[in-house]
């Protein structure tokens, strides 16, 4: 095949990835937990295959880190951004503890519907994916990266394949999270989001510059018809009553 040709080929199919995420995105937010799996096996191809696909299409994308994990004493470590509670540990003289807690939250919604998102952190150096894909999601109980979460549920969990032997980062998600649901299903849910807005980014690349162009040029508008058009979480249930969850760890340092 021509260079032409491969590059309308990656093109087609990277557009049809970001169109299958969506659509899993509103089976999942519909109810239909099981979308994770699938959604994992398009999130593989997009961004942790051999060779990734949005490394195809955009050789230099960078993209922006995670906030980072570190451990800070609890009492100045803040729970949630912008707000005040801290996590009161009780521990005898002389002891030192102290918290992380991991780039991520969770939101249940009034009718159960739990969803995640990474948290970033926007004034750092970009990150190329490579580096993007191994940063860690969470310490606990063992260290796991954003690409062991998609090749863990895609490679061993029915994303893709299904091994009959589970691989320790896999067992390690199998715990549920705060409400009942999985952290390998809420971790997949995270990455699909943030894969998302990259989706939604790509569409107005194209409309703005065609397939030359580049994402990070993007005057990104929210009035888009793509935006209206995207999976996202009802209207009433954002409005409505909602819980919040932060993934924290704390361990005792003497």
């Amino acid at each position: 095949m021509s260079d032409d040709a491969v590059g309308r080929r990656r093109h087609g199919m990277l557009a049809q990835c970001f169109k299958t995420i969506d659509t899993c995105l509103a089976s999942y937010y519909a109810g239909a937990d099981h979308m994770y799996g699938p959604l994992a096996g398009q999130l593989r191809i997009l961004l942790c295959d051999t060779d990734p696909l949005l490394s195809r299409v955009f050789p230099g994308l960078a993209l922006s880190p995670l906030r980072p994990v570190q451990w800070d004493d609890p009492s100045d470590a803040p729970l949630f951004d912008g707000d005040p509670t801290r996590l009161a540990v009780g521990h005898a003289p002389g002891q030192e503890y102290r918290l992380a807690r991991m780039p991520f939250l969770i939101t249940k919604y009034a009718n159960g519907l739990q969803v995640a998102d990474l948290q970033l952190d926007p004034g750092a150096q970009l990150l190329p994916l490579a580096n993007w894909m191994d940063q860690l999601v969470t310490l606990h109980p063992s260290d796991i990266s954003l690409r062991k979460v998609v090749r863990s549920v895609a490679n061993k969990d029915g994303g893709a394949h299904f091994d009959d032997h589970v691989g320790d980062a896999l067992r390690a998600m199998y715990r549920t999270g705060p409400n009942g649901v999985g952290v390998d299903v809420l971790f997949v849910v995270a990455i699909a989001r943030f894969a998302q807005k990259v989706g939604l980014s790509y569409v107005q690349m194209i409309d703005q510059f065609g397939p030359t162009g580049r994402l990070e040029d993007v005057v990104f508008d929210v009035e888009h018809s793509a935006v209206a058009r995207r999976a996202r979480v009802a209207d009433d249930l954002e409005i409505g009553q909602r819980t919040l969850y932060a993934m924290t760890l704390v361990k005792r340092f003497r």
